[in-house]
């Protein structure tokens, strides 16, 4: 697709959003970011030379987690949501260390990795894309997050959240008429 000059050709994003595959419009989540502390440098560090295989979650062999409630989460969306790319355990942990801690996060979380396989078609979040894609610039401060949050809120829907909606997460390839 062509833009006419002068205008930004657009996104996978803002195709899909405009083709109609994405009935209730959630905003796309934008962060400056922050840079990581010290211990989340180490760990990252310490995660990359690791000889220990980055398993995808939900297959035998994933890396244990301290707080297994999010991991949980995670993984039974991925199940409902039927989600079109897999997460290493690598990728989470990373994530967890650095900004992800409840429910909430976890799910802004997925909404950037669904961006970037709209944008992208990213399918594996390892934690080279962690670095290079989703987070090459620092991970979202709690301000920026808080606002992610606050810009998916709808109380006039059923969910309350429109990224806790199943039908906002098809995949942005799907014909309309599943």
């Amino acid at each position: 697709m062509n833009a006419p000059l002068g205008l930004k050709k657009p996104s996978r994003y803002e195709i899909a959003l405009g083709r109609g595959h994405v009935p209730l419009l959630v905003p796309e989540f934008t962060f400056r970011g922050r840079p990581m502390t010290k211990e989340e440098t180490e760990t990252f560090v310490q995660l990359h030379m690791s000889t220990k295989p980055d398993a995808v979650l939900g297959e035998t062999g994933v890396e244990e987690f301290e707080n297994e409630f999010l991991v949980k989460i995670i993984k039974k969306r991925f199940e409902v949501y039927k989600l079109p790319f897999k997460m290493t355990d690598k990728f989470l942990l990373m994530s967890m260390m650095t900004f992800a801690q409840n429910p909430g996060k976890i799910m802004i979380l997925l909404r950037l990795c669904w961006q970037k396989y709209v944008e992208n078609g990213t399918k594996l979040f390892d934690l080279l894309v962690w670095a290079q894609e989703v987070f090459p610039w620092g991970v979202p401060t709690e301000q920026e997050l808080e606002a992610m949050w606050d810009s998916q809120k709808a109380k006039d829907q059923p969910y309350g959240n429109l990224i806790d909606n199943p039908d906002i997460w098809r995949n942005a390839d799907e014909p309309d008429d599943k």
